[in-house]
Order: structure tokens, then C-alpha cells, then sequence
């Protein structure tokens, strides 16, 4: 399937420029949906008791300095880790043939628009802290998508952008979240 011609009038789509923005962005998004959402919060709260007795036990049974360059070691991995995979998505979605990434007039906030066969889905709404584009931004790409041939499916990521998505458009009705938190909306004729 070929991505439409014609692009929303406000928001521009990204580039390969806008790579660190949209890594920003994405980053911004990942850490407030680990905040919001309770089960990723806690296994990060988990994570971090689980480190704190290990290192505690390593300093117990080893000597202290080993027990820190150990979780040195180990808290550089996983943030080089998280880092990467950040960036690695970021380029994901810029490279992605069937996929158009639109950034805001202020360039805080990205919304992502996906082509699979007839539908059209929206994906990665996320902005930066501050950024007060992401509900014109949401407007004007759903105007958008209400001049295209396709079939519009929407899914939020969570259940707050669902919130957000049913203010804003009436129209749509949130229903059960998936096993990923993942809110499928109903009434899906953005016109």
C-alpha cells in the first residue's frame, strides 16, 4: 500500500533531521508510560530493591569497592541498554515504509500515522514534558484522516490517552484495555 499524497495542513512530517527530536520524544513517552502505568512501575520498583539487596549481599560476602564496580557495571549496561533501544526505535519509526510520523508546529509533541492494507491506525502519541501541541496536533491529523480513503482504527496506548482521545473526540468510546494496556476505541469515524 502507498501513503497518501496529501499531508495534514499544521503539523510537518519528520525527517531523518528531526532523528534526535523524535528520540527525545519517544523517550519522554516511554518514561511517562512507565510512570502511569502501575504494573511497569512496579516491576521497576522491584528491579531497583532486587539490585539494592544484591549489591548489599555482594557487599557482604565480597569487598565493598567490588560490590560498586559491579552495580556500576551493571546500572551503565542497562541504561546503555535503554538508551539504545530508545534510539533504535526512533530510527524504526522514521525508516518504516508504511508508516507517516508528524510532529507539532512547536515540535514538542509526534503523533505517529500507520498504513496496513485499507486501515489506517494511529501509534506513538507522545510529547514532550511542557508541551502543550499534542491536542491540536491529535485535531489535525484526525481532520486528516477524515479526508483519506481508509478505515481508521484507533488505539490508544493506555488508558489515559484514551481519556484524552474520547474528550476530544465524542465520537469515540473507550473499551476494555488489552493485556498491554493497550485501549482499542470504538465508534471510529473520525469525520
Amino acid at each position: 500500500m502507498t501513503l497518501p499524497s496529501t499531508r495534514p495542513i499544521g503539523p510537518s512530517a519528520a525527517t531523518t533531521v528531526d532523528f534526535w527530536r523524535l528520540a527525545a520524544i519517544t523517550l519522554s513517552a516511554q518514561l511517562l508510560a512507565v510512570r502511569n502505568q502501575r504494573a511497569l512501575f512496579v516491576a521497576v520498583v522491584i528491579g531497583a530493591v532486587a539490585l539494592a539487596v544484591s549489591l548489599a549481599s555482594l557487599a557482604l560476602l565480597l569487598d565493598a569497592a567490588w560490590a560498586l564496580v559491579i552495580g556500576a557495571v551493571y546500572i551503565a549496561v542497562l541504561t546503555i541498554s535503554i538508551v539504545g533501544a530508545v534510539l533504535l526505535y526512533a530510527a524504526w519509526r522514521l525508516l518504516d515504509p508504511k508508516r507517516l510520523v508528524f510532529l507539532s508546529s512547536t515540535r514538542g509533541a509526534s503523533l505517529d500515522v500507520r498504513f496496513k492494507r485499507s486501515v489506517m491506525s494511529f501509534d506513538n502519541h507522545g510529547r514532550l514534558p511542557g508541551d502543550s501541541s499534542a491536542a491540536a496536533l491529535r485535531a489535525q491529523v484526525a481532520n486528516w484522516a477524515g479526508t483519506l480513503p481508509h478505515h481508521v482504527d484507533v488505539r490508544a496506548q493506555n488508558s489515559r490517552v484514551a481519556d484524552l482521545y474520547a474528550k476530544q473526540f465524542p465520537e469515540l468510546t473507550p473499551e476494555a484495555p488489552d493485556a498491554f494496556g493497550r485501549v482499542q476505541m470504538s465508534g471510529q469515524h473520525i469525520r
